[in-house]
């Protein structure tokens, strides 16, 4: 083979395997994008979730009815765990933020 036949067979598969990885490429880096959107939303309504279970808390504790103290130590300390996993759900969106898409 000479030099130019097979610079231009090199080059074939090249722009041949580009053809075919840019599309997909494409498809990953939207994919991405739309999981990005769709943390920032599940975060979003996580926080709304807790804000408005730790209300919900804070009304049975102040409650007078029988066990409504407990009912509300109880939710908070089920507010408790939520916020830690909004922490965790943050620490992954700021992990996928920067993978920069």
């Amino acid at each position: 083979m000479e030099t130019e036949e097979l610079t231009r067979l090199v080059d074939e598969i090249y722009k041949n395997i580009l053809d075919k990885f840019n599309p997909g490429a494409r498809q990953l880096i939207n994919a991405g994008k739309a999981y990005l959107k769709a943390l920032h939303g599940a975060a979003a309504a996580s926080r709304v979730y807790v804000d408005a279970l730790s209300r919900l808390a804070r009304q049975a504790q102040l409650g007078t009815w029988g066990g409504s103290k407990d009912v509300g130590f109880a939710l908070m300390r089920i507010v408790e765990v939520y916020k830690e996993i909004q922490d965790q759900e943050m620490n992954i969106v700021s992990i996928v933020e920067q993978l920069d898409f």
